[in-house]
């Protein structure tokens, strides 16, 4: 999403919560992550892989239960459920399956350290 336009740049906000500015005069050819946004949400992955055997129907429910306890992580019924912490197969390897863990928190980088 386009978020702001000036003279000097563009700056996008991408679906996971950080902002890209694109300078205009190298608007084709040069981009770069901005990790002093003021969205403070961001996503998050965790990519692993599973053997083929693997109780899908029961992973996928323990996964999303464990990730939502993480008291940093978004979760809840409150919480809209784009936001909420999900898991999926991404892709079918050669050697199992692969899963992609997404969830939203308070960014990493701003977190206060003294807390």
């Amino acid at each position: 999403m386009l978020r702001e336009l000036n003279m000097r740049s563009a700056t996008l906000e991408t679906f996971d919560g950080k902002d890209i500015m694109v300078p205009n005069e190298k608007f084709i050819t040069t981009t770069f992550t901005n990790w002093t946004h003021n969205n403070k949400l961001q996503r998050y992955p965790i990519n692993f892989q599973v053997a083929y055997k693997t109780d899908l129907e029961k992973m996928f429910p323990i996964i999303r239960e464990v990730v939502s306890s993480h008291p940093q992580v978004l979760s809840g019924d409150d919480i809209s459920i784009e936001l909420r912490p999900d898991a999926e197969i991404s892709k079918f390897a050669d050697s199992g399956i692969e899963i992609l863990v997404e969830f939203w928190m308070e960014g990493i980088d701003a977190i206060d350290p003294t807390h």
